[in-house]
C-alpha cells in the first residue's frame, strides 16, 4: 500500500471502514435532496475535512 506493505483485504482496519461506508451509503439512499446526500457523505466519510473540501 502507501506505504509500500503489502495489501490485505482481511486487514482488520481495513474491514471495518468498508463496513462503515456501507452503512453510510445505504443510510445516504434515504436522503432526498442531493445537496443534503453530499454533506451528509462527506460528513460521515471524511469527518476532519476542511471547510472548502471540493471533490
Amino acid at each position: 500500500m502507501l506505504s509500500g506493505e503489502l495489501y490485505d483485504a482481511s486487514d482488520k482496519k481495513l474491514t471495518k471502514r468498508k463496513v462503515k461506508c456501507k452503512v453510510v451509503i445505504k443510510k445516504n439512499d434515504l436522503v432526498e435532496n442531493q445537496e443534503e446526500k453530499n454533506s451528509y457523505l462527506l460528513e460521515e466519510l471524511l469527518p476532519h475535512k476542511g471547510k472548502n473540501l471540493f471533490i
